[in-house]
């Protein structure tokens, strides 16, 4: 198993794999390698020499706080995906705000053709990513297409 990461553009049909990182037990450790641990491990080491404007993306298993904090030191941008189950705190947060009015609402209204699109952005800036004192406090949106 490995970790596969590749450059994409919202502008090209094609994707540039990188150099994978592959999920191995390291070197003097007693426990078992895993995603996360190999992803860290290759931003460490290969994440420098991708261009500034690089942004990161991953679904939910990289959004935790010691993935989202070595990104921040590295001064690299980042979109995660955060689920309800996973991010009581943040959604908590989310739901005070919004009986507070305080999360910004934008919906647009699109025709394509003869079907109608509604896209529904949801945000709010900032809520902490977990339940500590040393919680990492980061912007959260939503986007619903219907």
């Amino acid at each position: 198993m490995a970790v596969t990461p590749v450059i994409v553009s919202p502008k090209k049909s094609s994707v540039i794999p990188l150099v994978p990182e592959f999920i191995t037990p390291q070197d003097g450790s007693e426990k078992q390698d895993y995603e996360l641990a190999a992803s860290k491990r290759w931003l460490a080491k290969e994440a420098k020499g991708l261009p500034e404007n690089t942004t990161f993306l991953g679904d939910d298993l990289y959004c935790k706080q010691p993935f989202c904090e070595q990104l921040r030191q590295m001064k690299k941008p980042f979109i995660l995906v955060c689920k309800l189950d996973s991010h009581k705190t943040l959604y908590e947060w989310v739901d005070d705000f919004e009986r507070l009015s305080k999360v910004e609402n934008i919906i647009i209204n699109e025709s394509k053709g003869k079907k109608k699109v509604k896209k529904h952005d949801r945000f709010v800036n900032p809520v902490p990513l977990r339940d500590t004192d040393d919680a990492l406090f980061v912007n959260w949106c939503e986007l619903t297409i219907t």
